[in-house]
């Protein structure tokens, strides 16, 4: 091949670079394809069989043969079924009164409180709690007497 011809050839190959190189490439999509999207909701599901009854524990000095009374809180319930569980709240409502946390557990079915529910007529609910603000009350149910 002749000098002349190879850099004409080079001149030719230059040129046809920089002018392809700068002309914008241009592709267009006319086909739409449906994309169907499902986004699902977690359900969280509250304790069920909740009970409530207070323990009463009378003791007798032999001494003295006085007696003592002490009352414990007995909270019971089945566990949510609910996959992301991480405990419960025990909540008092009393009647005409502000609801109040009387305990926070993690993931049991029971808890034995010493502490004493106040208000008149109170009633315990068992909250499902999880990682999230998702949350899952039971229904209200009396306290059981000594």
């Amino acid at each position: 091949m002749s000098i002349t011809r190879r850099a004409l050839t080079l001149i030719g190959l230059t040129a046809a670079v920089l002018i392809g190189g700068s002309i914008p490439a241009s592709a267009t999509f006319s086909e739409a394809v449906p994309i169907s999207t499902r986004i699902g909701t977690a359900t969280i599901t509250p304790p069920t069989q909740v009970e409530a009854k207070n323990v009463c524990t009378t003791t007798v000095d032999p001494v003295t043969q006085a007696t003592t009374t002490t009352t414990q809180l007995k909270v019971e319930w089945w566990q949510s079924t609910s996959p992301r569980t991480t405990g419960y709240r025990v909540t008092v409502h009393p009647a005409g009164s502000a609801t109040y946390t009387l305990a926070v557990t993690g993931p049991t079915d029971e808890v034995l409180l010493s502490a004493s529910v106040a208000g008149q007529n109170p009633r315990i609910s068992v909250t499902t709690l999880t990682g999230t603000a998702w949350t899952a009350q039971s229904p209200l149910i009396g306290i059981a007497q000594c």
